[in-house]
């Protein structure tokens, strides 16, 4: 595999699947680890060693008498080694800065040999690796990138992915929300422009129904066991949503509300 890696795009090459990717470079890392994720599920280190030892029983008996997930990236099969390689690096973090002496560990660490440094580096801020073998020397290219130009990776605080930037003070990423179609309606919003959007919209939701709640006449004799209820479960799920607006949070937030509005529970005390 060869890619090339400027500011703006990364283009990987697999010439014996004859297959490109093009992709962002602020997200190219992260969307590789997040597929890796995504595919291998609830794996921890355990499931993916024994995922991987079943597949080479499978190979040497030629019998599948140990089943063995997999799945293919960037035209390579993936059965849990590249993530479990990666997993000591981004496991419970909220953001990774390698220099180039810890790329170069992770490379010693990867087995990579002539083809872990670049071969071009230009003006233009660009490099080119030639002879990659897997997934996981490719995503150590992107870290040497990363590392080389000064990027850190920091993990969206709404989607979960990893993103480079150049400053950690980001916490979110450009892509567009998940929300966006389900729970956020009209235009696509980055992660930041829905969170924003998202507890505005709850802000408001939440607004209507002390409004009205606050006109019944068990409210106004103040026996009312509506609103301290509905305060009570609003304020958990609020603070959740604020000090972690992820897409769970902030749909569990807002379908919460949505509900209480809908019922209309305030009118029966």
């Amino acid at each position: 595999m060869n890619i090339c890696i400027t500011e703006q795009t990364t283009t990987i090459r697999n010439d014996n699947a004859q297959c490109q990717w093009t992709i962002k470079t602020e997200n190219c890392f992260g969307l590789i680890y997040n597929s890796l994720e995504r595919h291998l599920p609830n794996f921890n280190e355990d499931a993916i060693v024994t995922n991987c030892i079943n597949y080479m029983r499978n190979a040497m008996t030629g019998k599948d008498i140990h089943p063995a997930t997999s799945y293919k990236l960037l035209g390579r099969v993936e059965r849990g080694h590249t993530l479990l390689f990666f997993h000591e690096y981004f496991d419970g973090k909220e953001s990774v800065v390698f220099s180039l002496q810890d790329v170069d560990k992770i490379r010693i660490a990867s087995r990579m040999k002539s083809n872990y440094l670049p071969v071009s580096i230009n003006e233009t801020t660009s490099m080119e690796f030639d002879d990659l073998t897997n997934v996981t020397q490719v995503m150590v290219a992107l870290l040497y990138y990363y590392a080389y130009y000064g990027l850190k990776l920091v993990k969206c605080r709404h989607c979960g992915c990893w993103f480079a930037t150049k400053s950690l003070k980001n916490q979110y990423c450009k892509r567009i929300s998940p929300c966006c179609g389900g729970i956020l309606k009209g235009e696509n919003k980055s992660c930041e422009q829905a969170v924003r959007q998202i507890m505005q919209n709850c802000t408001r939701l939440r607004g209507a129904i002390r409004t009205k709640a606050s006109r019944t006449v068990s409210a106004q004799l103040h026996n009312s066991t509506f609103l301290p209820e509905f305060e009570k479960e609003n304020t958990e799920l609020e603070c959740a949503a604020r000090e972690r607006p992820t897409v769970d949070n902030l749909t569990l937030y807002y379908n919460f509300l949505k509900r209480i509005n809908k019922e209309k529970k305030w009118l029966g005390g």
